[in-house]
């Protein structure tokens, strides 16, 4: 009995030689702890915040808490205890045991479900297309936190909320640059701002001022004013157009001539400008007959400045072309006086020239002249014997719609007045 004693105490604090802390002998007895209670469970952005309570140590001390939560387990000591690295939006249970000396407890038992929830993930590939006065910003969602989230975008000063991408934000200038985010926001807060390409909005510009339309040889020039509002963005190519038919001509400034047209046809012509956006409206229609110059006269002569009444007298009448251009259909007009009677006439044509061989009465025909050449008539008749009034005779002649000619004075003439009598000194 003596000796089994102190071998009793060896077998308790001594093996092989090895002395066990005092500690040890407080063990005697004890078990794992037993399964905590999980008192309070608060979502938090990607983390659940779990507060337990222990019901008991086992007989050791509890040397920590292990929460499980999802696919995430963690180990501390605070009441509550986070667990961070949760999905937000993913519903998640969680469970929890204690820990002693002498191991780990058994878990408590599954929360209820329980949702992260946070503010949005920032939105991705934001795009900023201009408009008129307006910018339109597309991007992609991110993740809603696990709340229901709306967008924003801000341009410049100017910003708009709304469901869905792409966003329109409104009540801009165009013409001026503005740099466009966007983000999402649900009722934890907003998420990350998002820069996109800074834009200038812009529209279509304005119709120019059409302040001039020259006639031209088969052509028109059209001088213009820029458009009063360029729509936010340089004009960068004016056209100007011709109808009927397609005439079409492009420059970077006034004046711009349209070619290829018809002369003597008339023709509707109006400018448009065009901007990087596209082209705007064109300019009010002005109307233009596209003719060649050529200098056309005529001359009148009897050769004479008395007439013995009851005679008859020969009038040259000298059509010219002063071009190196044929002109054709021009109209020549002489009406002689009611004391002129027994009118006749010839026309003697230049080389290349046309015109009627003969007439009585009034001349109104129409004649063909070659370059540098004319037609010449020889215009008869007789005057009145009484009353001896002077005699005038006048010609005019009428360019076709084709031509312009630039001098007007020498397109009529006038022959008298020639006194008329019995005697040549005029007396009875």
């Amino acid at each position: 009995m003596y000796l089994s004693r102190p071998l009793h105490l060896c077998a308790l604090f001594v093996l092989c030689g090895v002395a066990f802390p005092a500690a040890a002998a407080a063990r005697v007895g004890a078990t794992v702890p037993p399964a905590p209670s999980i008192t309070s469970l608060v979502p938090g952005n990607n983390k659940v915040t779990v507060g337990y309570s222990l019901n008991g140590d086992g007989g050791d001390p509890i040397v920590g808490k292990i929460i499980n939560c999802g696919e995430v387990t963690v180990f501390g000591g605070n009441n509550p205890l986070p667990v961070n690295g949760l999905a937000n939006g993913v519903a998640v249970t969680c469970r929890m045991r204690a820990r002693n000396g002498i191991g780990d407890g058994p878990w408590s038992a599954d929360s209820g479900p329980v949702t992260p929830v946070g503010p949005p993930d920032a939105v991705t590939d934001v795009v900023a297309t201009r408009g008129n006065g307006q910018v339109s910003v597309a991007f992609v969602p991110g993740g809603d936190g696990g709340l229901s989230a709306t967008f924003d975008a801000q341009c410049g000063t100017q910003s708009v909320s709304g469901a869905n991408s792409p966003l329109l934000v409104t009540g801009l200038a165009n013409g001026v640059s503005v740099t466009c985010e966007a983000w999402s926001t649900n009722s934890a807060g907003a998420g990350p701002r998002t820069t996109a390409n800074a834009v200038t909005p812009a529209t279509l510009p304005a119709a120019p001022t059409v302040t001039g339309v020259e006639s031209g040889d088969a052509s028109a020039r059209l001088s213009f004013d820029a458009p009063p509002d360029d729509g936010g963005a340089p004009v960068t190519v004016y056209t100007a157009a011709c109808t009927p038919g397609t005439h079409v001509v492009q420059g970077a400034a006034s004046p711009l001539t349209v070619a290829g047209l018809v002369n003597g046809e008339t023709y509707t012509c109006s400018v448009t400008a065009a901007n990087d956006v596209g082209t705007g409206a064109a300019s009010a229609g002005s109307s233009v007959v596209p003719r060649f110059a050529a200098d056309l006269s005529v001359t009148i002569n009897n050769g004479q400045s008395f007439i013995s009444g009851g005679s008859r007298t020969e009038y040259l009448i000298d059509v010219r072309n002063g071009s190196a251009r044929a002109v054709s259909g021009v109209r020549v007009n002489s009406v002689p006086e009611a004391a002129f009677s027994a009118v006749s006439w010839i026309c003697s044509p230049d080389i290349g020239s046309q015109c009627p061989d003969n007439g009585s009465g009034s001349i109104n025909v129409m004649v063909d002249l070659a370059p540098n050449a004319g037609v010449s008539f020889l215009l008869s008749a007789t005057v009145a014997a009484v009353p001896e009034m002077p005699a005038i005779n006048s010609v005019t002649i009428t360019a076709p719609g084709s031509v312009a000619d630039p001098v007007a004075v020498n397109d009529s003439a006038t022959d008298g007045p020639d006194r008329v009598g019995v005697f040549a000194d005029g007396f009875d």
